[in-house]
């Protein structure tokens, strides 16, 4: 599970009302970047995600059809197939295709990231991340 998050927390992805979200342009574009990894990462799968106001939550898998089971200590290789490239290429290809209309935005630095180990943490990740806009919503909206 990994989340990430706009700079200062802005609000450029959109808006929350009656607990659903309502994408803006940079939403828009967001929504179909995430949806275009597997297409420019063969090795993605993608699980459920959400586009809030000013981060998005959504769960990744990553397969590694070169890994053969043998670890090698000691080594350190090429950074390739992996979350941080996969971040990495996201954060970069929305904030070039946006800031031909929005050139002030800029990505909080890094991302936080979980690794959901069995069934149960993976329902309770994908149920905070689909009910994540209601939650929000009650949240900002009705004192809880």
């Amino acid at each position: 599970m990994v989340t990430i998050s706009v700079k200062d927390r802005k609000k450029v992805f959109g808006q929350l009302i009656d607990g659903e979200m309502v994408l803006s342009r940079e939403g828009v574009v967001a929504n179909d970047r995430w949806l275009a990894m597997p297409s420019i990462y063969p090795h993605v799968k993608l699980g459920v995600f959400v586009i809030m106001p000013e981060h998005i939550h959504g769960i990744i898998h990553i397969r590694n059809a070169d890994y053969d089971g043998v670890t090698r200590s000691g080594t350190f290789g090429p950074q390739k197939k992996n979350l941080s490239q996969i971040i990495r290429g996201f954060k970069g290809g929305f904030s070039a295709q946006i800031r031909e209309y929005n050139p002030s935005f800029k990505w909080q630095n890094r991302y936080q990231d979980r690794i959901l180990f069995n069934d149960a943490q993976y329902d309770a990740a994908s149920n905070y991340i689909i009910n994540n806009p209601t939650e929000t919503y009650w949240k900002e909206n009705k004192g809880f």
